[in-house]
């Protein structure tokens, strides 16, 4: 079910031009660490775009390849180097998206969680502030919360 919420993420997003190398540029969505999708986000992007773009997954472990992507995963698995990669990924025009409690507050953009047998997510716009991102008024409305400076 992440999976699917990643793909939809990325479609309800715009990125400044410039983080595309082209127009023809693919949007990246890359997995920080061990992937626990196994191949069920690669089964969901194949043969789709979003905005015209085809879409490649790519299993991320430095900050200059997690610079690469578009869209961020960072599993549960990796918790410990979260924040050391959130803060190198400051205003790189990232959209970063976990599963750990503390990952907002880190400065992650999405946080997944669980109410019962529900996935939800909560947005954190005020770390989307400095990027660039655009992160659409339909999706705002289904995060369960939208965090924003007072």
């Amino acid at each position: 079910l992440k999976a699917a919420f990643l793909y939809n993420f990325a479609k309800f997003v715009e990125w400044p031009p410039a983080r595309f190398e082209s127009p023809a540029a693919p949007l990246v969505i890359g997995v920080f660490g061990k992937s626990p999708f196994g191949e069920e986000l690669q089964n969901i992007v194949r043969n789709r775009k979003i905005n015209g773009r085809d879409i490649v997954i790519k299993q991320v472990e430095t900050v200059t390849e997690a610079r690469g992507a578009h869209l961020l995963f960072f599993s549960a698995a990796e918790d410990a180097r979260t924040r050391t990669i959130l803060g190198e990924l400051q205003g790189a025009g990232v959209l970063t998206v976990g599963e750990t409690e503390q990952f907002s507050q880190l400065g992650g953009m999405i946080h997944f969680l669980l109410e019962g047998d529900k996935v939800r997510f909560d947005i954190n716009m005020d770390s989307t502030g400095q990027t660039g991102l655009k992160i659409s008024a339909q999706l705002q409305k289904l995060a369960k919360t939208v965090r924003r400076k007072k």
